[in-house]
């Protein structure tokens, strides 16, 4: 068995400091503020240009609310890991072997060099692919490199299961979608349930701590 992570709101506590930085950039392009429950509801990290729709922002101001964005995204402080973070991480070294782990992220790659330097996981960046925008692509070549392993992907967004089911929809069968559901999920516990339900190569953990079942389930 292979495992992929993604990070944000998965390992690391990304959504306080996200959202604030959102509603900023809101309120310099003169937009009122977004409640959280809408944030996590439709957030998403496939289409950007779907996002801005769905947070509300016209058109004409699109490039500048996104410039602003990721302006900030870059120049913030490196998040932290959630408590039992590192010992997940460490947890699928141990148990399933170093080349058998993956991490699929839509962060950017100058961010995550500084949060594993700090966090003594430099080591894994060998193993970190950052696809800009959308990761069906990333996990159809990671599983289909190797199909006769089952590969599942644990993410915090229902877009994150999305992409498993396009890259199953592609040939690549042998993945699954795990969708945590704690409270430092990017999206709403709901909306994952939701997702799980409709797929049968999808299930859900309720917390980092019970990384060990998706190992222990197959």
């Amino acid at each position: 068995m292979k495992i992929g992570l993604d990070l944000d709101g998965t390992i690391y506590d990304t959504l306080e400091s996200i959202f604030e930085l959102d509603q900023q950039v809101r309120k310099e392009c003169g937009y009122e503020p977004l409640t959280k429950a809408k944030y996590r509801r439709v957030f998403q990290t496939e289409n950007w240009q779907k996002l801005c729709v769905d947070f509300d922002i016209r058109d004409e101001d699109v490039d500048e609310y996104r410039g602003r964005l990721e302006q900030k995204i870059k120049t913030m402080g490196p998040p932290h890991l959630i408590p039992g973070g590192k010992e997940a991480v460490e947890k699928i070294e141990t148990q399933l072997g170093l080349d058998n782990f993956y991490i699929i992220t839509n962060g950017h790659i100058d961010g995550i060099e500084k949060r594993f330097e700090r966090d003594g996981l430099d080591y894994l960046l060998p193993r970190v692919s950052h696809p800009y925008e959308g990761k069906a692509d990333t996990l159809f070549d990671i599983t289909r490199e190797n199909p006769g392993s089952e590969f599942v992907y644990v993410g915090d967004l229902v877009s994150d299961g999305r992409a498993c089911s396009q890259a199953r929809e592609r040939g690549a069968e042998n993945i699954k979608f795990c969708a945590i559901t704690h409270e430092y999920a990017m999206n709403l516990p709901e909306a994952l349930h939701d997702f799980v339900a409709e797929d049968d190569f999808a299930f859900s953990i309720g917390s980092i701590h019970e990384l060990e079942l998706v190992w222990k389930k197959k």
